[in-house]
């Protein structure tokens, strides 16, 4: 039975996981690589070792992946990751909640604002006020 992995095709699946751009991964593996170079790199369906501990490197990744990252893989973790609503649930709900609080706060921080500017408002007519009752109570 031939080999369902594809090594140029694990490269492009994990690149684009981490969301790299493949100019990018060129600039990472240095100056004898090019967009154009990693393209035909994910086309190969075997790569070399030491080329894939350079990928893997740049990819921040372990070159096991490269090796082992299959259909049965992806579906795995699919399967994994989609099986557990709850978490996701949760993590979802938190961040909703976060959200909303931090918009009331913002409300609320700009609802305090305008208060504070309407008392020193306030405050400024009450001190002209003041002035002007010490001015004539001196005068008269």
């Amino acid at each position: 039975m031939e080999s369902l992995i594809h090594h140029g095709r694990n490269i492009k699946r994990l690149r684009e996981m981490i969301g790299m751009k493949q100019e990018v991964l060129a600039f990472e593996l240095g100056a004898n690589w090019s967009q154009k170079k990693i393209s035909l790199l994910e086309q190969k369906k075997e790569v070399g070792e030491e080329t894939i501990q350079e990928v893997a490197k740049a990819l921040d990744v372990p070159s096991g992946m490269i090796y082992q990252f299959s259909e049965e893989f992806v579906r795995y973790l699919f399967c994994q990751t989609t099986n557990q609503p709850k978490e996701q649930e949760l993590i979802s709900h938190f961040v909703e909640r976060w959200l909303k609080a931090t918009e009331e706060n913002q409300k609320l921080y700009v609802k305090l604002w305008r208060t504070e500017k309407e008392k020193v408002k306030i405050l400024k007519k009450s001190l002209k006020v003041l002035k002007a009752f010490h001015f004539n109570s001196i005068k008269g």
